[in-house]
């Protein structure tokens, strides 16, 4: 049985080093193969060494001191400028043109001359006759035939192909080592991102090469254990709450069910006035109770459920919210409205339970809040699509703070307070809402108030 060898482990300093290396070396190898054409070039005769120039004018330095000025024996690499009176504006020859006539004539008087991509460098002999010689030179490599002269300075143009080169070299080197960090990096983020998206399984937390991202990778494996035991600890104290609190609802419904009996038999006596409305209370606070009882088993449903979708008729969904409602307002003596629009045989496929549960988070979230002799009003209608729910009360409306705090997430926690729409009820209906591919929206009224917007999609 084969086993694959792991990568060999290198350091982030290694890895840097490795790479200014690299591009040493790189560069060294450009600047022999340069130097290598240079000399090839100069061995060939192409181009001159950049002694030359100075070389001949030595040669014509020597021949002036004979006394014997004669420009047609000299290089032409030589320029040279004979002058009388000590006047170099009384020049009787040259061979210099404008730029270098200039630059001698500069020289001779001790002032700036113009600008010259060599440094000019002179000899002066005297002739017998009086007149003074300039010899002129620069330390250049020239092309050998005069012909080309006229071309791009030759020694510019081939350092600057130089530059091009260790550029060229340098980019690609630091290209490759770019790839391999990269890669490096993207490993870390894929592994990252697993964790966010609670994908605990896979290699993503291995095959790193540099030693200090290993290190984080290792790190991160030990988080992605520890993440699933702990979503395993969670997951056994979900079930061992959902079992008490099965339990607990099972151990409620006996002392409820021995209340509502009783009030019923006590509404079937000839009861005074009082006694009746005593008696009816009773039961509107017992059905109530039934009706908490009731949504706390939905609750506990919803949270274990795996998201099966059902048809669901529209009018018996909207009658029972109906009947919920107005038992809700009557206490506060709210006006409950229910303006449905849907076609009678509406059906659209949801979880009934945990959709009704929803819903009724939203009704409860608008008794709570209208004052008495407000209005609560539920509307219920088909839009592109969809069937949306709206639930609209003429409370205080929300806060600017719970309508930015909405736009990003909805609540996680049972924080209501006075005149504010906040609590467990909303994060339950979005997550709903969203488990039935819709969603969830929460705005004020001009006219005063809250809206929620609830919608699911129809088919």
């Amino acid at each position: 049985m084969n086993s694959k060898t792991p990568p060999r482990l290198q350091s982030l300093r290694g890895v840097l080093m490795r790479y200014l290396a690299a591009t040493a070396v790189q560069c060294a190898i450009v600047v022999l193969l340069w130097w290598g054409a240079l000399t090839f070039l100069v061995g060939y005769g192409v181009v001159l060494r950049s002694d030359a120039s100075a070389h001949a004018t030595v040669e014509a330095q020597d021949s002036l001191k004979t006394g014997v000025f004669e420009p047609e024996t000299y290089s032409s690499l030589c320029r040279y400028l004979v002058f009388s009176g000590g006047d170099p504006d009384r020049s009787v020859v040259t061979n210099m043109d404008d730029r270098h006539l200039a630059a001698a004539r500069a020289q001779w008087r001790n002032e700036p001359g113009p600008w010259m991509l060599y440094r000019q460098y002179y000899m002066r002999c005297d002739l017998p006759d009086g007149r003074t010689c300039l010899l002129q030179y620069d330390y250049a490599m020239p092309y050998a035939d005069p012909v080309l002269r006229g071309l791009p300075d030759f020694q510019t143009c081939w350092l600057l192909v130089l530059v091009v080169l260790l550029v060229w070299r340098s980019a690609a080197v630091t290209r490759r080592f770019a790839c391999f960090l990269t890669r490096e990096v993207d490993r870390l983020t894929a592994a990252s991102d697993a964790i966010a998206r609670q994908e605990l399984d896979g290699p993503q937390f291995t095959g790193a090469r540099v030693r200090e991202f290993d290190a984080v990778l290792t790190a991160m494996a030990r988080l992605d254990q520890s993440l699933q035991d702990s979503l395993r600890a969670r997951w056994t104290l979900e079930q061992q709450r959902a079992e008490q609190t099965a339990a607990l609802a099972h151990d409620l419904k006996t002392p409820l069910a021995v209340i509502t009996g009783n009030a019923d038999l006590l509404a079937e006596e000839a009861l005074t006035a009082p006694q009746r409305q005593c008696v009816e209370a009773i039961q509107r606070g017992a059905g109530r109770a039934g009706q908490y009882l009731q949504a706390l088993c939905t609750v506990n449903r919803a949270e274990r459920d795996t998201g099966t979708l059902r048809p669901m008729n529209a009018a018996d969904f909207l009658r029972q919210r109906k009947e919920l409602a107005e038992m809700l307002c009557g206490p506060k003596k709210i006006q409950f409205v229910l303006k449905n629009t849907l076609p009678g045989d509406t059906v659209f496929p949801a979880q009934a339970d945990a959709l009704a549960r929803a819903v009724e988070n939203l009704l409860e979230n608008a008794v709570r809040f209208t004052p008495p002799g407000g209005t609560v009003t539920l509307s219920c209608r088909a839009e592109q699509g969809r069937v949306v729910f709206v639930v609209e009360d003429t409370g205080p409306g929300f806060s600017p703070e719970a309508l930015q705090k909405a736009g990003q997430e909805l609540y996680t926690g049972d924080t209501a307070r006075t005149g504010e729409h906040w609590g467990l009820g909303l994060s339950v209906a979005a997550r709903v809402a969203r488990d039935h591919g819709g969603g969830l929206t929460l705005a004020n009224r001009p006219r005063g108030g809250a809206l929620v917007r609830l919608w699911v999609r129809a088919a």
